[in-house]
């Protein structure tokens, strides 16, 4: 018998990944974050679609990073299981060159 790779999934919820195209709108010196454009990746355990969009909307701009373009959304297989309530986990950003 093989183990699986993945967490047990059984829930009421979905497991999406999320691409935010943005921007820091301040330095994060505190976190080695400069203003400028960046990408967002989150992953989250949502009901659905919408709500996964909102949660990684919500953690951005918690942490200053404002939306200004797309939002791809992916459903993925998870790294983590689902708990009693939806939440975005994992996220991940990466600076991206100034534009001229």
């Amino acid at each position: 018998m093989f183990a699986s790779a993945s967490p047990k999934t059984e829930s009421s919820y979905q497991h999406f990944t999320s691409l935010s195209d943005g921007a820091f709108s301040a330095d994060r010196n505190d976190l080695g974050r400069q203003a400028g454009p960046a990408l967002l990746a989150v992953k989250t355990w949502a009901k659905d679609a919408d709500e996964a969009v909102d949660i990684a909307l919500d953690l951005a701009e918690k942490e200053g990073f404002v939306v200004t373009g797309t939002v791809r959304l992916y459903e993925t297989p998870a790294d983590e299981p689902p708990g009693e309530m939806a939440r975005g986990y994992d996220m991940f950003f990466t600076s991206l060159p100034q534009q001229n």
